[in-house]
């Protein structure tokens, strides 16, 4: 018989003989690290289903283990003082260890011996080994309290929900294999000829276009080619497969531990990452999935965009030294992991810098007109983050905006285009575009509604009102002392000062603050605003934690409320699936006033009727659900900060109801996300033949420049022959090249990716050796460019005369053949 650790046994058991079996410390020790596997099974199984074999794995895992997280994890408890969990050590940890690697891969590729990445890990875990006074730090930290099993079990879980919607889709649609690869999304080509471009090539250029520099944030590919390099797996596998899965589990346990760091509250974490991965905007709309976009990472963004990603972790990995900084602790060891963190992230995403520069500029600007003073951490660390960013802007991008430029309110006419509420390629009325702007405000504010707890009033122990978040687990300090006036502090005591949320929360806050106004103000051609929502979405959702942390914490509310919590969680997602259904009853006995704006004609009155009516009726809803909620609480003697955690609870969970519907629709939509046929079979055994029979700076010309070959308009996002090649290509595909960002006029996708390449010359002397080959001109592709293999993709036309009078044939795969130049 066992009995739980803790309770009194029975009476009676003594007397009967039967002892009680309390586990031992090993057991429970052991117990305790059972969700680290349970994490990794979800991932093995995953991948080992869309067709990557258990020993690519394997091997990565170890790669993963040994060169990344232990000599990481190992820098991290050595520069981190105080103590913490061993989830905060392996996290931050790896973070920390893909900083070290992108470091170091740089030189080393640089060296031209890539294989040198292994030697600072390798130096890092000998003197760990060997320094008696760094030894120590084998052994398990400090605890900073146990981690509750449920907080390990719900992120584990969240871990296990996050890879499985983010993955399922893009896996299936992107197989390992024809015809499971014949439609790729455009992005993906993309970022494996760029990660194909720094396994040969530093400083890299555009692979695509040759002789064209590559100004683009580039710092993840370097630990995509070392992996490729030390593991000797395909790059394709490990862009595709294997490289995402660590990043994300990272991700959920940074979250959860700043979380943690922020509010002294082990709930606020799996909160925090829980409104980060899986709240979106709400959607009434009976006749649309979702129009309005929330930066939601369950749709693939995780996958489709590993800059996105890496910069994300890198970020975090900042903020959560930050925390500890602004706060005063730390040493000279912790600026050095914050200048590292800030280091790469400046290289891994253009969006998080900005981001974390406002944050700590809000910190600066409160502390100076609240409470009349510097805030030295802040203004160090501010200026620390200035100078990568500009030294990102003036050396990685070269002084190029990249096609992001001032434009109001694009994000909503893209996303009135895209929700099918105005046709495509028009520009919607002012009104029609202001509108959609303010929706999707609204729409942001219901996701992370926890921020207005960080304004509220509520009672504290003592019973004296006072700012919220005036209890130090809230993450807020009150501050109420009297400036000193005169010399030496002298004189009578000056105003009260006003309270005001401790310098990370403020951080986190305006982080998240900086990001909405950037996605309406901004445009871009690829529609890469968005990535600002993205890149706030973390740092959004630790605000919100805090607010709500604050109005319970101060409010001291009755175990239960926890229940009461959850129930208005699941009330409001009710909420929103009743209006979204009751209006598509209503426009059905309408005569069919639910369906699209499209379809109801060009008045633009019954298309604002149709965009407006069904937000207008959840907002009303939801105001008489709020009003409801706080005059039941007052009536019940409910502390006054319960009622406003009821309402958030209530607004967070609007959002809730279409999550899994859009996880829904991204499975079904990314096998058609690409187009119809874009990579022929036979592809990638021509492009790796290529590869394994030239060398690394070898130039290659190809006719396929069309995404599509045979269509009217020609998409420009052709990159599938540099990526399987891992070759330079003279022309191919220019749509997301610095060049075409450069010449668009607008900021629509439409127009770059139909853009025509600019130097004709080039596009002149390639094309006709594929269209009518001559001595002459396969001489001028070796002699002006440096040619030296043709690959050429048949469906786009055959050579008349054949080529192989003027180059040597040298393989041939389905459609695509491959001539050698001499």
């Amino acid at each position: 018989m066992t009995v739980a650790p803790g309770r009194p046994s029975p009476p009676g058991l003594a007397a009967r003989g039967i002892r009680p079996v309390v586990p031992s410390g090993a057991a429970r020790g052991l117990w305790r690290l059972l969700p680290f596997p349970a994490a990794a099974a979800p991932a093995v199984g995953v991948l080992c289903a869309y067709e990557v074999s258990p020993r690519d794995v394997a091997v990565f895992g170890v790669f993963v283990a040994l060169t990344v997280t232990l000599p990481g994890a190992l820098l991290w408890r050595a520069a981190h003082r105080g103590p913490r969990l061993l989830a905060e050590d392996l996290a931050a940890g790896t973070a920390v260890g893909y900083a070290m690697q992108v470091l170091t891969y740089i030189p080393a590729r640089a060296a031209g011996a890539p294989l040198l990445v292994l030697v600072p890990p390798a130096l890092t875990l000998a003197a760990f080994t060997a320094v008696p006074a760094l030894r120590r730090h084998w052994r398990a930290p400090a605890r900073d309290g146990a981690a509750p099993l449920w907080w390990s079990w719900s992120l584990t879980g969240l871990f296990g929900i996050v890879l499985a919607w983010s993955g399922a889709g893009f896996l299936r649609a992107h197989g390992l294999s024809w015809p499971g690869d014949a439609r790729p999304f455009a992005d993906m080509p993309f970022q494996l000829a760029l990660a194909a471009e720094l396994k040969h090539h530093l400083p890299p250029a555009e692979p695509t276009v040759l002789g064209m520099p590559l100004l683009y944030h580039w710092f993840v590919y370097p630990h995509l080619a070392a992996s490729s390099w030390v593991t000797g797996i395909e790059l394709e596998i490990i862009v595709h497969r294997l490289a995402v899965p660590p990043m994300a589990g990272v991700l959920v346990v940074l979250v959860a531990v700043t979380a943690r760091r922020l509010t002294g509250l082990w709930w606020t974490g799996p909160v925090a990452a829980g409104i980060s991965f899986l709240v979106v905007a709400p959607n009434p709309l009976a006749w649309s999935t979702g129009l309005v976009p929330s930066g939601a990472l369950l749709d693939g963004t995780l996958w489709v965009s590993p800059t996105q990603t890496f910069g994300a972790v890198t970020s975090c990995l900042a903020v959560l030294v930050l925390v500890g900084l602004l706060r005063g602790g730390g040493g000279r060891a912790e600026w050095v992991l914050l200048l590292v963190a800030l280091a790469v992230t400046m290289g891994a995403k253009s969006t998080y810098l900005p981001l974390i520069a406002a944050g700590l500029a809000t910190v600066v600007a409160a502390h100076l007109v609240f409470l009349r003073r510097l805030h030295r951490p802040a203004v160090l660390a501010l200026g620390l983050t200035a100078a990568c960013a500009l030294f990102a802007q003036l050396v990685l991008f070269g002084g190029a905006r990249l096609g992001m430029a001032p434009e109001p309110l694009a994000s909503a006419t893209k996303a009135l285009v895209a929700g099918r509420v105005v046709p495509a390629w028009t520009d919607p009325s002012p009104a029609l575009s202001i509108t959609m702007g303010v929706i999707m405000l609204v729409s942001w504010a219901c996701v992370w509604s926890g921020v207005l707890g960080l304004a509220a009033r509520v009672p504290t122990a003592g019973g004296k009102a006072e700012e919220a978040g005036g209890g130090p687990a809230a993450g807020v300090r009150a501050t109420a002392d009297r400036t000193p006036e005169g010399p030496g502090g002298s004189g009578p005591p000056g105003p009260p000062r006003p309270a005001v949320p401790q310098a990370p929360v403020l951080m986190v806050l305006g982080m998240g603050a900086a990001a909405l106004p950037a996605v309406l103000l901004f445009g871009h051609p690829g529609g890469s605003e968005y990535f600002f929502l993205q890149a706030a979405r973390p740092f959004l959702s630790l605000a919100a934690a805090c607010g709500l942390a604050t109005l319970l914490t101060a409010a001291r509310p009755a175990a239960r409320t926890r229940w009461w919590l959850a129930g208005a969680v699941c009330a409001g997602a009710a909420l929103a699936a009743a209006v979204r259904v009751a209006g598509g009853v209503l426009g059905d006995l309408a005569g069919g006033a639910a369906v699209e704006p499209l379809a109801v004609g060009r008045d633009p009155g019954a298309r604002f009727t149709h965009l407006v009516v069904p937000y207008l009726a959840l907002a009303c809803a939801v105001v008489l659900c709020a009003a409801g909620v706080t005059v039941a609480c007052r009536r019940l003697g409910a502390p006054r900060g319960l009622p406003m955690a009821l309402v958030i609870a209530l607004v967070t969970g609007l959002g809730l109801v279409t999550a899994p519907e859009r996880a829904l629709l991204a499975y079904e939509m990314w096998p058609l996300a690409g187009p119809a046929g874009s990579v022929p079979r036979g592809a990638r055994e021509a492009g790796r033949w290529l590869r394994d029979h030239s060398r690394p700076d070898d130039v290659v010309a190809t006719n396929a420049h069309c995404a599509v070959p045979g269509t009217a308009r020609c998409d420009n996002r052709h990159f599938w022959v540099s990526g399987l090649s891992e070759r330079r290509v003279l022309v191919e595909g220019w749509g997301y090249s610095a060049g075409a960002h450069a010449r668009v006029g607008d900021v629509t996708t439409h127009a770059i990716t139909s853009l025509p390449f600019w130097d004709r010359r080039r596009l002149a002397d390639n094309d006709a050796v594929f269209r009518v080959p001559t001595a002459a001109g396969v001489r001028r592709l070796r002699e002006r460019y440096g040619v030296r293999w043709l690959f050429v993709d048949t469906r786009y036309g055959r050579p008349s005369p054949p080529l192989d009078g003027f180059a040597v044939f040298r393989y041939r795969s389905g459609v695509c053949a491959v001539y050698e130049i001499r």
